[in-house]
């Protein structure tokens, strides 16, 4: 039976590593990383937002943050009008935090907010004006609406904990170490 199974050997494993070219440009004083790919059309854009100076009590919150600025209306639109025209111009905008030491080998450490986007490339210019809108004008002070995100919330925690168990016993376990 494990013969089925593939596997690699060390001399399948190319030599030279493929390097992609990373190309920095700077619009408004943002810089903007970019690697000219072929994506068969589709643009995916991150957005990373420095988090390291948010306070860790102000930090707790950000999950829950994020998840109203991506399921939330905007100013004359309701959240449906906006999940619509979200679900038409993108495959989707996404968050998660991410926090990583710096690769020279200091102990500096880098948190960030990412959203990231996918889209059609003929559909960047509406897709990006409406995630900036997002980002910028969301309306995540409707009470029903964060009461609707906070239940939505637990139920997804707790419908996870039998199929993800062992990564909350993993992520305990390592929780020691920095």
């Amino acid at each position: 039976l494990l013969n089925l199974i593939p596997s690699l050997e060390l001399e399948d494993v190319p030599q030279n590593i493929r390097k992609i070219d990373t190309g920095l440009v700077e619009i408004s004083g943002v810089p903007l990383y970019r690697h000219d790919l072929f994506t068969n059309g589709i643009v995916y854009i991150d957005f990373a937002i420095d988090i390291r100076d948010v306070e860790d009590a102000e930090g707790m919150l950000l999950p829950f943050l994020s998840r109203m600025i991506c399921s939330s209306g905007l100013p004359g639109r309701s959240y449906d009008q906006v999940a619509l025209e979200l679900a038409n111009k993108t495959g989707g905008l996404y968050t998660f935090l991410e926090s990583s030491r710096t690769s020279d080998g200091s102990e500096e450490r880098r948190d960030y907010l990412f959203f990231r986007l996918k889209t059609l490339d003929h559909d960047l210019g509406k897709a990006f004006e409406l995630v900036s809108d997002m980002l910028l004008n969301s309306e995540i002070s409707d009470p029903a609406r964060v009461k609707d995100l906070l239940l939505e919330m637990r139920n997804d925690f707790k419908s996870s904990i039998v199929p993800a168990g062992h990564s909350y016993c993993a992520v305990t376990a390592a929780a020691q170490f920095d």
